[in-house]
């Protein structure tokens, strides 16, 4: 079988660049708006809470809890597929509680659905793309 190449996030739209450089030094960027003080992801051009335009980036901790999770076991993306063929576990996509009181959505990785309860702590990893020097932001459970 022929290995099926993933598609990248693009670093070209000027709201993810700062976001996705960040990840490829180890570093998990959160927007703050300077007017209202409030915290945001995903990136955007102005702040969700106030509309204000005068965002700063700053990093996260890169710990939190677990809100929610699904297992994936079949997934639509042919990539996705062959990673649950060749780990032999699903995909794991949890809503996640940063400590800086913002929510995520990421995979939790180096665990089997039957070991995570919600609220379980995690911590931020960096995992290469399998093939590429692309990284991106994913969980595990840290006790």
């Amino acid at each position: 079988m022929q290995a099926v190449k993933p598609k990248l996030p693009s670093m070209v739209e000027l709201n993810d660049r700062t976001f996705w450089e960040g990840v490829q030094n180890e570093k998990f960027l959160l927007q703050r708006c300077s007017d209202c003080g409030r915290l945001q992801f995903p990136p955007g051009p102005v702040c969700r809470n106030c509309f204000g335009s005068h965002l700063f980036w700053e990093q996260a901790c890169g710990r939190g809890t677990i809100y929610s999770f699904t297992a994936i076991h079949v997934p639509a993306s042919p990539f996705f597929k062959q990673q649950i063929e060749t780990s032999g576990r699903p995909i794991i996509q949890a809503f996640i509680d940063l400590e800086e009181q913002v929510r995520i959505v990421s995979e939790i990785v180096d665990c089997d659905p039957g070991e995570l309860r919600l609220g379980a702590r995690v911590s931020l990893m960096f995992q290469k793309i399998e093939g590429t020097d692309f990284k991106l932001p994913k969980f595990r459970v840290s006790g």
